[in-house]
């Protein structure tokens, strides 16, 4: 067509040309209809966020899930720390049994009497006449001293207890009677013990016994005979041997001194087993735990002028089945200047037990088997030999400076305490971003809160505020009805296997207004919620418990349908044009773009055009008032066959030009219901959308060339 009217064009032009010797080439407008674009948009377009899924029956439900907060078991099981300190006095001091003998003889008792004469008849018998002279009995003394040598033994010691045994043997050939004896400290003269009337006859001896607890005994001893008597009838009868004696040995054993100077034999100086309770526990009651931190500092002084070896144990705590155990030594010390010893230990992964089980009953008797938030601590000191003297003494001391810090529990059993959680919190909501400017009214919606329990405690969960904002239009709803302050059971988490328990809480239509409050299409909600732990409180059963993997976990999901009841629902696209490709698009003198629309969804809806630049700003827009007719639901409800609309938007010269050099295209569909009218939106949803161009274009003969 077009080439014929250029062929007329011509044909004319040549024949008036013969006529006339200036001209002008004609030029007249035609109607042009040209296609310029093919869309489709579907549900898809609007909801295109993951938490939005499709239903069984291929409905849309906005499905949104908020972790509101989560609550480490680290949170609950702290233990306080424990300043333990106690000072341990040398317990006992014990010195080795000691043997010393001494002996007198016959010579040297005759030689002190008057009767030294019988000495020269050694080897032989005493001559009658000599004989004769003897009285019956011969009373001497005092004889002595006669010395002790203890200081292999002690220098000094101040006993506690200590028995000192005394025999006598009596090797000369009379029977000895009215025997006094008498020992004492060489140097002070103080007597330690005095016997008399001993009465020992000829071969035979005597042994004496003396407690020497509360005295003072030094290692340089005396004893003093202050009278012996002799009977002469084994001088008158026998052969005289003048080295016949009287023996004395004295033993000193079971000696315990409260101070000595003295060689020490090794032995334990320190056996204390206490036990130690956890202070500022509160209400919990722990049995058991596994350490996921934790130190021990001991700082150990002595007084101890020697050597002070100890070990250290805590039963109550092991690793891999072996209790904690340190050996360790403290050097010489004195009271002025107490020798120091420092030392950390690690407990992390050590086991923990405060129940104390295995305490020895013999120092234990009235412990009971319910113990705990208790430690058992085991000290034991002990000296070793050196062969030296050296001066201990029961108020030397040994002292323990405890102290347990950052023991965090890994896992623990027992009672947990019945502590009431408060959790407070502010979540952004980005469900209904692509709804910001839509207004709608949900038929339902409801929020399920699942609370995962990890932990072995059974809870009460409280709701105390929960309020949805939509910061766009500074509105704000609270939630109300039953399921507000109403107490919600929280079962424990199973132990074996480990396995969380799952509470759901729903707050549906029926006891609350959560439909309003997520019509709001909240941006933000802030939210309040309350535990408590062990509501019925100690049943004294001590099976709470906790593992490494044990948390309590608190999510809201947000469940809509999407069936609403829609004021200014927007669909939104962005299209390309075509419009340049239109040869001289500055010809088209005026017309309108007209859109074929094919609509399946339940809404009428109205369309507005925008033009964008190459930036995506707008720079013009169009308006119709015609609407896009709605699709028409079956007896099921769905929309099954689309409803065709076409809708004319004139524009003038100014805004082809415009369109014709801008990028895009931005489609707004506002979509609109009837009041009271709830639709469902399915996954097939759509709508078909072409747009032709019906333009007043100008042709004139040059532009035909």
């Amino acid at each position: 067509m077009k080439n014929l009217l250029l062929c007329i064009l011509v044909f004319v032009t040549l024949f008036t040309q013969s006529c006339l010797r200036k001209y002008e080439l004609p030029t007249w407008n035609t109607n042009l209809l040209s296609p310029i674009l093919h869309t489709n948009i579907g549900i898809k377009s609007l909801v295109t966020d993951t938490i939005i899924k499709a239903d069984h029956d291929s409905s849309y439900t906005i499905s949104t899930l908020l972790p509101l907060t989560a609550i480490r078991f680290d949170t609950l099981i702290k233990f306080g720390e424990i300043p333990f300190s106690k000072k341990y006095t040398l317990q006992t001091l014990k010195l080795d049994p000691q043997s010393t003998t001494q002996q007198f003889s016959l010579g040297n008792i005759i030689n002190q009497t008057p009767f030294a004469f019988i000495n020269s008849f050694d080897g032989v018998m005493l001559p009658s006449f000599w004989a004769d002279l003897l009285p019956p009995t011969i009373t001497q003394g005092p004889l002595g001293p006669y010395y002790f040598n203890a200081n292999s033994f002690f220098k000094s010691a101040t006993l506690i207890s200590g028995d000192l045994d005394l025999k006598i043997s009596n090797n000369l050939p009379v029977d000895i009677q009215d025997i006094t004896i008498q020992f004492r400290n060489q140097s002070s003269g103080t007597i330690i013990f005095e016997k008399t009337n001993i009465t020992i006859p000829a071969g035979s001896s005597q042994s004496i016994h003396e407690d020497l607890a509360g005295k003072t005994i030094e290692g340089d001893l005396e004893a003093i005979i202050p009278t012996i008597t002799l009977v002469t009838n084994g001088l008158k009868q026998n052969v005289i041997d003048t080295t016949q004696t009287i023996a004395f040995q004295m033993t000193i054993s079971n000696v315990k001194v409260s101070s000595a100077v003295a060689v020490f034999p090794q032995q334990d100086v320190i056996d204390q087993d206490d036990l130690i309770p956890f202070k500022n526990m509160g209400k919990y009651e722990i049995k058991k735990a596994v350490l996921r931190s934790g130190e021990v500092n001991i700082n150990v002084t002595s007084t101890a002028q020697d050597t002070l070896y100890f070990e250290y144990n805590i039963p109550s705590l092991s690793s891999q089945y072996m209790p904690f155990t340190t050996k360790e030594k403290v050097n010489p010390g004195s009271v002025a200047n107490p020798a120091a010893f420092i030392k950390s230990f690690n407990f992390t992964d050590y086991d923990f037990d405060l129940t104390c089980a295995n305490l020895n009953p013999l120092r234990h008797p009235t412990a009971s088997t319910d113990t705990f938030n208790t430690l058992n601590s085991i000290l034991l000191g002990r000296i070793r030999y050196s062969g030296k003297l050296v001066y201990l003494s029961l108020q030397d001391s040994l002292t323990v400076d405890l102290r347990m810090k950052n023991l965090v529990a890994a896992s623990a059993k027992g009672y947990l305490g019945d502590s009431l959680y408060v959790v407070t919190g502010e979540k952004t909501i980005t469900s209904f971003k692509k709804f910001a400017s839509s207004t709608f009214a949900l038929e339902k919606a409801s929020v399920d809160l699942h609370i995962t329990n990890g932990v072995g405690i059974n809870g009460e969960i409280v709701i105390q505020e929960f309020t949805a904002y939509n910061t766009l239009n500074n509105q704000s709803l609270s939630l109300t009805g039953t399921a507000m302050n109403t107490k919600y059971a929280v079962k424990k988490a199973q132990e074996t296997p480990f396995e969380p328990s799952i509470t759901s809480i729903s707050i549906d239509q029926d006891n609350s207004n959560i439909t309003k409050l997520i019509a709001l299409k909240p941006d933000k909600i802030t939210y309040k919620v309350a535990m408590q732990l062990n509501p019925l409180g100690n049943l004294h059963t001590y099976d709470d418990f906790l593992l490494k993997e044990s948390s309590i976990k608190v999510d809201a999901a947000i469940d809509i349908p999407l069936a609403v009841n829609i004021d200014n629902l927007r669909l939104k696209d962005t299209v390309n044009l075509g419009l340049n490709s239109i040869s001289n698009s500055d010809k088209i003198q005026s017309g309108s773009l007209n859109f074929m629309i094919d609509n399946q969804f339940p809404f009428n809806a109205f369309l507005t055009i925008y033009v964008l630049n190459q930036q995506n700003q707008i720079i013009d827009s169009l308006h119709t008032t015609d609407p896009i007719l709605a699709g028409k639901a079956d007896l099921t409800g769905r929309v099954n066959k689309k409803t065709h609309s076409v809708l004319k938007f004139p524009f003038t010269k100014k805004q082809i030009n415009t369109i014709a050099t801008s990028a895009r295209l931005l489609l707004d569909i506002k979509f609109a219901s009837p009041p009271l009218r709830f639709e469902k939106l399915f996954t097939d949803y759509n709508m078909d959308i072409k747009l032709v161009g019906d333009f007043i274009y100008t042709i004139d003969a040059k532009s035909s060339h």
